[in-house]
């Protein structure tokens, strides 16, 4: 048996470096050079991180110490919306970077669609709470009403999204969607987002869309181009192996619109990371299931854009780290085969609990 002493002169000195395995790694992390942010162009001129930093859920000062992780590191830039609640923490987080150096990019919720006076007082708003005097990127967040229209404002019972018990929430009446809305309501307000975009005061340098559905996105479209309108610049909507979004990413590929993915990860519901073909994958490269699925998403093409989220900055880093590698052919057809899109199916996730939007 080792005497006190032994054992004392065996330790490191009080206040000493520690060198287990665990810090060192954590070491690493913090002083890990930040990758070099990729980024493409949209069609304003402007150009768009090829891997931007997602922030939905994030609330208080986990939301402002992860943006601020992540703006510090390898993303310059990173999508809110009104709707989230977390605008002001994420605009405190902001001055990581340069103005000239981020993307900052937030979304209209459906209850201020509809007049010209609602949908400019979003904007002021949203700006408000980011501290910034404009966006680079203003997303119409649903193209419908959902279930506010018909029902109470309400959330879906635990465990699942699915349980026919309800109860409300309270506030909740706040973000209903105006009761006299129709779908032309949808294509009125994004004339009216449009208004953003003039002049050398814009607020908004570009404008977009959530969630629409390719019947939706086209019938948009075709009034940007009646109404000689500017095209939405990016398309951020559901899309992974098991929702690959093939018909919506066509239409954006078709007249040169940024098609972002968000849920690539499958959000903890869909469990993709722990999916067999995924996780084979994984192995054969030497890389993280998570960047399997980034990566997958960027070789979907030229105008394939990812928002990826996590709380750490080591997994941030990691989300960030997929271009070091590539997919091959076979792999992409293996990813490619997990797909569980029905016809016109346009979400998976969280979203179930509403209608489709392509319902409207």
């Amino acid at each position: 048996m080792r005497t006190r002493e032994a054992r004392r002169a065996a330790s490191p000195p009080e206040g000493a470096e520690q060198t287990s395995p665990a810090l060192k790694k954590r070491k690493a992390e913090k002083k890990a050079v930040p990758l070099p942010v990729r980024r493409t162009p949209i069609n304003t001129g402007a150009s768009i991180p090829v891997v931007q930093f997602g922030t939905y859920r994030l609330k208080g000062g986990a939301c402002r110490s992860a943006c601020r992780a992540a703006l510090q590191g390898s993303y310059a830039g990173v999508d809110t919306a009104s709707v989230y609640a977390n605008e002001s923490e994420v605009g405190k987080s902001l001055s990581c970077r340069t103005r000239d150096e981020l993307f900052v990019q937030t979304k209209l919720w459906r209850s201020h669609q509809g007049s010209q006076e609602a949908v400019s007082k979003a904007l002021t708003n949203s700006l408000r709470g980011l501290a910034q005097d404009y966006v680079d990127l203003w997303l119409m967040h649903w193209p419908g009403p959902g279930r506010h229209l018909h029902l109470p404002p309400v959330r879906k019972a635990k465990p699942v999204w699915t349980s026919g018990e309800r109860e409300e929430i309270g506030k909740n009446g706040e973000t209903q969607c105006p009761a006299e809305w129709t779908p032309a309501m949808r294509l009125e307000t994004w004339r009216h987002m449009a208004t953003e975009t003039k002049g050398d005061g814009a607020r908004a340098c570009a404008i977009g869309v959530c969630n629409f559905s390719a019947r939706q996105l086209r019938e948009l479209i075709a009034f940007c181009d009646a109404e000689k309108l500017p095209l939405p610049a990016v398309v951020q909507n559901e899309c992974h192996p098991y929702l690959p979004a093939t018909e919506v990413r066509s239409v954006c590929a078709a007249r040169g619109i940024v098609f972002q993915c968000y849920g690539v990860l499958g959000s903890g519901v869909l469990d993709l990371m722990g999916d067999e073909a995924v996780r084979e994958i994984a192995a054969e490269l030497g890389v993280a299931p998570a960047q399997v699925l980034v990566r997958w998403a960027t070789q979907l093409g030229e105008n394939v854009v990812v928002a990826v989220k996590s709380g750490s900055a080591g997994r941030q880093r990691e989300n960030a780290d997929v271009f070091g590698f590539e997919l091959s052919k076979g792999q992409m057809g293996r990813l490619g085969g997990l797909s569980r899109q029905r016809e016109g199916m346009n979400c998976m996730l969280g979203w179930l609990r509403e209608h489709d939007p392509d319902y409207y």
